[in-house]
């Protein structure tokens, strides 16, 4: 996909997270490359955020999988 094309689809979205995600996923990269790559601007405290659940997604996951074992 071309940078507008990801950044129309990036700002286009209903749940923009979940979409850079998605558009990360098919061009082979992480949702920030997208981010930066693409030019969107994306408000430094939303990234915070999303890094900041990504953190506690990782820990709740360890967790669960301790249980696991």
């Amino acid at each position: 996909m071309t940078e507008s094309e990801i950044c129309i689809s990036y700002k286009g979205a209903r749940h923009p997270n979940e979409q850079a995600q998605i558009l990360a996923e098919l061009n082979g990269t992480d949702r920030l490359g997208i981010m930066e790559g693409s030019h969107c601007k994306v408000p430094v405290r939303l990234n915070r955020e999303i890094e900041d659940g990504e953190c506690e997604y990782q820990k709740i996951v360890e967790i669960l999988n301790m249980g696991k074992a």
